[in-house]
């Protein structure tokens, strides 16, 4: 337990630092540099592993462009240091660099009562998102805690400074259906794999275990769903997009009924990706 929390410690010592840096810089200044360190990420072994193995999978071998893989490496550094500056900003401050595309939809499925489960995925900047919504809307997200605890409870903290609500994964059942049947709006990230607990779906044309949470939940509680993404317009820009409500199946057969919302939510996250990969989290071993 000691060599742990030594471990925690030693983890989140440079973080402070980051944050400090991000508190004294100008914004752009700050921005810029993460931008111009990101190809640090790309000389990471693992990274460059793991994000050349997906474009393979999602592309074909080979069959993807050097500068989509330079462009990612960029996203996600912009992705770190735009999550950082946001330790230091206010809502109005993340209002006015963000703008939405069609929350008509968002608010009209919530008028209904019986609240909203948003999917998602890993795009452009999600805490960006998470923040920029939950100052419209009550929000809560499903999220899977971070292994150190202190960089866990540092982050958790900003989130719920913004509004946005925190179940942690296993609490998603209790914690998760309650805000839901209270009216309230549920994201679930769609993107991450979830081994022997999820339901194997199609994405980018090979099956990923995927979270069943949305399919189990609009079934249980007849809520709408609807999917929305983060697009990055520049450094600190963002435009966040939802769509129309989404057609659910509901029969007899439970089984097929979360095999079949399940293959479709992710068809339209994966929809998402196709128009941005840059910005996609391609690090993440999906498959």
């Amino acid at each position: 337990m000691a060599k742990a929390t030594w471990l925690e410690i030693a983890e989140i010592i440079p973080i402070h630092g980051l944050l400090a840096a991000a508190g004294l810089a100008p914004r752009r200044a700050f921005l810029g540099f993460g931008s111009v360190i990101s190809p640090v990420l790309g000389m990471i072994p693992e990274n460059r592993r793991t994000v050349r193995a997906n474009l393979d999978i999602a592309y074909g071998a080979g069959n993807w462009p050097a500068a989509l893989e330079k462009a990612i490496y960029r996203n996600f550094a912009l992705t770190v240091f735009e999550t950082v500056k946001l330790f230091h900003e206010t809502r109005e401050e993340v209002q006015a660099s963000t703008e939405f595309v069609n929350r008509d939809a968002v608010h009209k499925a919530l008028a209904r009562g019986k609240g909203l489960i948003i999917v998602m995925g890993h795009i452009g900047n999600w805490e960006n998102m998470g923040a920029a919504t939950a100052h419209h809307v009550p929000s809560f997200t499903i999220v899977r805690p971070l292994d150190n605890r202190r960089l866990d409870d540092l982050v958790e903290g900003n989130r719920r400074r913004f509004g946005l609500g925190i179940v942690p994964r296993d609490l998603a059942m209790t914690v998760g259906l309650r805000e839901l049947r209270r009216g309230k709006l549920l994201a679930f990230i769609m993107d991450q794999n979830q081994a022997a607990d999820g339901v194997f779906v199609p994405f980018f044309g090979k099956t990923a275990s995927t979270v069943k949470g949305p399919a189990l939940f609009a079934r249980l509680t007849g809520a709408p769903v609807i999917a929305g993404y983060s697009e990055r317009l520049a450094p600190g820009r963002h435009r966040i997009h939802f769509t129309d409500e989404l057609p659910v199946v509901r029969t007899r057969d439970r089984d097929r009924d979360v095999y079949e919302n399940t293959s479709y939510f992710t068809s339209i996250v994966e929809g998402f990706i196709r128009k941005i990969p840059d910005q996609w989290l391609w690090m993440h071993p999906r498959w």
